[in-house]
Formats: structure tokens, C-alpha cells, sequence
């Protein structure tokens, strides 16, 4: 499914920025769904949460964590990598 509905193309700064932003969503979304937050609401609530933190203060965030970041048997791929996930039905 197209969200646009034609083929977009992004510039590696673009890609890179995705990429980022991705990572927060799905480390803010592992860590609310590992928390008991129900899916759809742990979705939205990371989609605002990804956007107010630097990318800086984000790696300082995950870092500390270690392994005390989502479960590795959450949804959530938090350490860079973006494979294609279904997002909950609305």
C-alpha cells in the first residue's frame, strides 16, 4: 500500500532523517508496548514522543539503557535497523 500513492525518493539526507526517526518511534513504542500500553495508543504516543528529543539526547537515552531497552521479543527494532512492520489498525 502506497501512502501517496506513487513512488517517492529520498535524498540520503532524507533517508538518514527517516531512518532516525524510525528508530525513535519504534525504541518509544517498544518501551510503552513493554509496559502494557495498549498497541494503538502506544503508536500514537510514540509518534509525538519521537519528535521531541534530539538525536543526540536519543543516542544518550538508548545508550544508558543498554539492556534495559525494549525486550528483544518486543515489536520494536530500536537499534538502527528498519524493516517493514504492519502499523495497528485505526
Amino acid at each position: 500500500m502506497s501512502i501517496v500513492g506513487y513512488d517517492v525518493k529520498l535524498t540520503s539526507g532524507g533517508r538518514r532523517l527517516a531512518e532516525e526517526t524510525l528508530a525513535k518511534h519504534r525504541f518509544f513504542e517498544g518501551m510503552l508496548l513493554d509496559a502494557g500500553v495498549d498497541a494503538e495508543v502506544a503508536s500514537e504516543e510514540a509518534c509525538r514522543m519521537e519528535h521531541c528529543l534530539s538525536e543526540d539526547s536519543f543516542k544518550k537515552l538508548s545508550a544508558s539503557l543498554g539492556d534495559r531497552g525494549p525486550k528483544e521479543d518486543s515489536s520494536a527494532d530500536w537499534r538502527g535497523s528498519v524493516p517493514d512492520r504492519p502499523r495497528p489498525e485505526t
